[in-house]
């Protein structure tokens, strides 16, 4: 058995897969061993959209080594699939986070993010994973602005009246450090919320 080699590319077979052009990747799915093509099946499951799987895609769309293509597809499927497939259950475990430590039962934290509670049910088991939109308002509605907090504790402390003024104020002083913002903005990044 020969060694692989390398032609007219400034690497060779024992660099990682990584810095191999699509010429290297062409010759080793062609004439490489199966340790280079584990080499590149490794390389493939470790990042399934990265350069590495968009290259040897490429040269399979006009190379066609036998068992070797197909090999590698497969690989590439598989990959693909057990990489979304855990993204999928990374989302449905912070849902599932961001429900319990909201504080809300389901039924409530459902409500408050526009949903019912069986469509909840199914971003929290991973069955439907949640739009990015959805995602940042279940953080809104789980994640208090600390400020909020503080507020809420400081007004449980006031009578209904003292409550009242004060809310006006924070009203009020919140407008207009909103409207302070929006001046300091610089105009190349508008803000929607100074819209206007």
């Amino acid at each position: 058995m020969t060694a692989l080699a390398f032609r007219n590319v400034n690497v060779s077979p024992d660099d990682p897969v990584s810095e191999w052009p699509l010429e290297a990747i062409q010759t080793a799915l062609e004439r490489g061993y199966l340790s280079h093509w584990h080499r590149l099946a490794a390389a493939i499951q470790a990042d399934p959209w990265g350069p590495v799987a968009r290259r040897v895609e490429e040269v399979l769309t006009y190379s066609r080594p036998y068992g070797v293509a197909e090999a590698m597809e497969r690989s590439i499927v598989r990959a693909r699939k057990a990489a979304e497939q855990a993204e999928r259950d990374a989302v449905a475990t912070e849902v599932d986070a961001l429900v319990k430590g909201s504080g809300f039962s389901r039924a409530e934290f459902a409500s408050r993010i526009g949903t019912s509670t069986s469509r909840l049910s199914t971003y929290v088991t991973g069955k439907v994973t949640p739009s990015a939109a959805l995602m940042m308002r279940m953080r809104r509605v789980a994640i208090p602005d600390p400020h909020d907090v503080e507020l809420a504790k400081t007004l449980l402390k006031l009578t209904p009246e003292e409550r009242m003024r004060a809310l006006q104020r924070y009203v009020r002083l919140h407008g207009v450090a909103q409207e302070q913002r929006c001046r300091a903005r610089p105009r190349a990044r508008p803000d929607r919320r100074c819209a206007g």
